[in-house]
């Protein structure tokens, strides 16, 4: 049976992150879910592999701006860098 790797976002226990998810990170998330059920209603085996590639790649872009977002705010987080003095 075909699970789309992005179900547990799109169930109701997931609202409260979707609702702080990027429109960026929605999109993918939802083009994935797109191509994961386009995939689930293909006959042919090839076919519905490259589906589920394009769905995978969806959420792999998802993922590097989640991960993108998460630098930023990280980044915003911290202080400025200091410069070590290195003995010669």
């Amino acid at each position: 049976m075909l699970r789309p790797a992005a179900e547990a976002l799109w169930r109701d226990e997931g609202c409260a992150l979707r609702n702080i998810l990027s429109e960026n990170i929605r999109d993918c998330y939802g083009h994935a879910e797109h191509c994961w059920r386009r995939a689930k209603e293909q006959n042919d085996p090839l076919l519905r592999q490259d589906f589920l590639d394009c769905e995978r790649r969806w959420l792999l872009l998802a993922r590097g701006y989640e991960l993108a977002e998460r630098m930023e705010a990280l980044s915003k987080g911290l202080p400025p860098a200091r410069r070590v003095k290195v003995a010669a």
